[in-house]
């Protein structure tokens, strides 16, 4: 016979595990669930009907199995380990987005090494190997290099856990291996003339005006377009007062409300891909663009500012904002960018502001530093070099 559904459940966090206590059905008797660090999972009775001994109990059992698992931790931690811990208490605080492609960087690995495999034995042959069979799939050397540095991203993770004082590893084995780089990274780079041509067919594709609004916000932000996408209406800020209370929300100074003279956005860190929270102002043409794009489609409140056709509750989906553009462009007769699609106009963005402050600049447009910002958007210009070599000439 079937059980009954769980009608109650609470987490239980102690000792760097974690248990699920719960009830089945109206069973008196409260039990538990939790994943030894040696990965076997456990489901049995706390023999208790108070919630609050059963809960007591239940931390007893997370102390004496995380100080029975100790041994099972740190030099020999194994990658299936490490990916458990890692999933359950870090990737639940990543964007969905991240969660999923977290899960398929996940099952790659696995795949090529094994879930047994010990963290502490990854060596430059398993590096190796792992690449070759991604280039045997015809993936490029640039990809290949972002899974292996999420990897590392995971074990520098697990080396800062800990387990009774004890770290879930000991180092990071992917560090001083050699990693596969591209020789010739693809990093187009928009034109002014592009942006206005594709601007004459951006009611063609999308008659409703998201498409449009949502490209000037891109050229005159340089902001990400998954940010873009998941901007809410009230995330337009369009007086000094709603930028002074949305700035005084996020614990900055209020009195930069004066250098906001067209407006501001407001960039969650719920889309944001470093996570960060801002608001920055308003150029002329976006705030034109904004008004405009509201007064034939009224937006008020916490709903989406560029809403999904079928259902306005939810944003539109970043994949079909990215094809509308590709269509427009077609149809202004323009060849597509190898590369790239929303991004070519963040590095038009970064690149025409290269003379000023690069933290200014980082700051503005959403990037948590300066290192990406000045070795990976901002490109060199004809013009800026033919004056280098014309110094003294």
């Amino acid at each position: 016979m079937a059980h009954k559904p769980k009608t109650w459940s609470k987490q239980i966090a102690e000792a760097g595990l974690r248990a699920r206590l719960f009830r089945y059905g109206d069973r008196p008797t409260l039990y538990y669930d939790v994943f030894r660090l040696d990965g076997v999972r456990v489901r049995k009775s706390t023999k208790r009907e108070d919630r609050k001994e059963a809960e007591k109990f239940v931390r007893s059992v997370l102390r004496a199995m995380a100080k029975q698992g100790t041994q099972a931790i740190g030099q020999d931690a194994d990658l299936g380990t490490v990916f458990r811990l890692f999933f359950e208490l870090k990737v639940p605080t990543y964007r969905l987005a991240l969660q999923r492609a977290s899960q398929t960087r996940r099952d790659m690995f696995e795949k090529a090494w094994g879930a047994k495999k010990r963290v502490e034995d990854i060596a430059q042959h398993d590096v190796d190997t792992f690449a070759h069979r991604r280039r045997s799939g015809g993936v490029r050397n640039g990809t290949i290099e972002a899974d292996l540095r999420w990897l590392s991203t995971v074990f520098a993770w697990a080396h800062g856990y800990k387990v009774n004082g004890v770290r879930l590893v000991p180092s990071n084995p992917l560090t001083g291996l050699k990693r596969p780089k591209e020789k010739n990274t693809r990093r187009p780079i928009a034109s002014h003339q592009r942006f206005v041509a594709t601007m004459e067919h951006v009611d063609a594709v999308d008659p409703e005006g998201r498409l449009g609004c949502m490209l000037v916000i891109a050229r005159y932000t340089g902001h990400r377009e998954n940010a873009i996408c998941q901007l809410r209406a009230n995330d337009f800020l369009r007086t000094k007062e709603e930028v002074r209370a949305a700035l005084g929300a996020l614990g900055l100074d209020e009195r930069q409300a004066d250098y906001y003279p067209h407006g501001g956005l407001h960039w969650r860190k719920e889309s944001d891909k470093m996570g960060n929270d801002s608001v920055t102002p308003l150029a002329p043409d976006a705030r034109t663009a904004l008004d405009a794009y509201l007064a034939h489609n009224p937006r008020l409140g916490e709903v989406p500012l560029f809403p999904a056709s079928k259902d306005p509750s939810r944003p539109i989906r970043a994949d079909l904002a990215s094809r509308w553009l590709m269509r427009a462009e077609e149809l202004a007769g323009l060849p597509s960018l190898s590369g790239g699609r929303w991004h070519p106009y963040r590095r038009l963005w970064a690149t025409e502001r290269r003379h000023l402050p690069a933290q200014d600049v980082a700051e503005a447009g959403g990037w948590s530093g300066i290192q990406a910002l000045t070795t990976i958007y901002q490109h060199a210009t004809p013009d800026k070099i033919l004056e280098v070599v014309e110094v003294g000439a």
